[in-house]
């Protein structure tokens, strides 16, 4: 009975030390101190953190509004084409004024601007 308390009592003795031995402490504040910066690395650093979350957010955000700008031009155009394919008067405007040409029995005038 006497050799078990005094096996107890040096197991006590020893998980006191350790609880309060300033070197155990130190190496458990250590190591906490790593874990944490090991999460906060985890968590905000990182090609996955939240940072770079936040940056492809903002980038996917930022196309898919050049997206619809560029659907929204894109079928601006469309539209543009189908009425120039329909409108013969327009083209006859640009031949006559871009490429100098006159209908049948029409009479082109030309003035010197400068004398």
């Amino acid at each position: 009975m006497n050799q078990r308390i005094k096996i107890e009592k040096n197991l006590r003795r020893w998980m006191d030390d350790l609880r309060t031995s300033p070197r155990k402490k130190k190496t458990r504040r250590s190591l906490g101190l790593a874990a944490a910066a090991a999460v906060s690395y985890w968590i905000f650093g990182g090609s996955q953190g939240l940072f770079a979350l936040a940056t492809t957010y903002n980038e996917t955000w930022s196309l898919k509004r050049e997206i619809r700008e560029l659907e929204k031009a894109h079928a601006d155009l469309v539209a543009r084409q189908a009425s120039l394919s329909r409108d013969t008067a327009y083209y006859e405007k640009f031949a006559r004024e871009k490429l100098n040409l006159k209908g049948k029995g029409e009479i082109t005038f030309r003035f010197d601007r400068h004398p």
